[in-house]
């Protein structure tokens, strides 16, 4: 199993204060169907170092899913949806590997990867997170079209603040 830095684990904690702190409460309906959310706290498992152990990235995800349900009154939406991002994490950063491979100590931020490559992968799987997060949470495809512009537009403004913070962050 990799260590984790103090860098790591207070950038985690940091994250899922603002998200609990400052985006619990930020939700903008556009119309009787659409509405506006922030979710940044995806960044807790997408910092972590990229040969972290994926039994224990499983187990993070969901109690910081499981943690997040209960501050937001949900029933394991946020979990479930923190859990498959997890899951998908590995096959994207082994799609995303540079030709000489990754470092050992290396870590999907700016300073270590570079700005395009952290785009990327940021981007990929916050907007899947976006996009589970409002199919698990419809638990229906009726919903469709709400579904998918809820995703878009939570995913807009949630990679802007991501990357904002990312592009902040050095470790």
């Amino acid at each position: 199993m990799n260590k984790l830095s103090v860098g790591h684990v207070l950038s985690g904690v940091f994250v899922f204060l603002v998200q609990i702190i400052l985006f619990r409460n930020v939700s903008l309906e556009i119309g009787e169907r659409y509405a506006l959310t922030v979710l940044v706290y995806p960044l807790v498992i997408l910092m972590l170092p990229v040969n972290f152990s994926r039994t224990i990235l499983l187990v993070s995800a969901f109690f910081v899913g499981l943690m997040m349900d209960w501050f937001y009154d949900s029933v394991g939406v946020h979990a479930a949806t923190l859990v498959a991002t997890a899951f998908l994490r590995s096959f994207l950063l082994r799609l995303l590997e540079p030709r000489g491979g990754y470092r050992i100590d290396s870590s999907p931020s700016v300073a270590q990867s570079g700005m395009l490559w952290t785009l990327r992968y940021i981007g990929i799987l916050m907007f899947v997170h976006c996009l589970l997060f409002f199919a698990i949470d419809a638990f229906t495809l009726l919903y469709l079209d709400r579904i998918l512009v809820n995703a878009i537009l939570t995913f807009i403004v949630s990679y802007m603040v991501a990357m904002l913070y990312m592009s902040l962050v050095r470790y």
